[in-house]
């Protein structure tokens, strides 16, 4: 059986600010239009993701970590986070 996933927290907009999405481990991120996800913590930036419009990935990162979103557009990049359960 595939695995579903597990809502751990409200789904929130992800502007250009940073975000550690409710310190979440995993994250989806669903992107309405075409965007870059930037992938930060600390030290600075770790990796950048660009992402088709209408399109999801699913990320894993430790909770400090932080990501945000280059579309300024509320509800364009829309972020959970998540578990998985079988």
């Amino acid at each position: 059986m595939a695995p579903f996933y597990k809502l751990l927290s409200n789904t929130i907009n992800l502007l250009n600010a940073t975000n550690t999405v409710f310190n979440a481990k995993l994250v989806r991120i669903v992107a309405k239009v075409p965007l870059t996800i930037t992938l930060a913590n600390s030290g600075g930036q770790i990796g950048s993701i660009l992402m088709n419009g209408n399109t999801e990935f699913v990320i894993q990162k430790k909770p400090t970590d932080t990501l945000s979103s280059s579309d300024n557009n509320a509800g364009n990049t829309l972020v959970v986070a998540i578990g998985f359960t079988n």
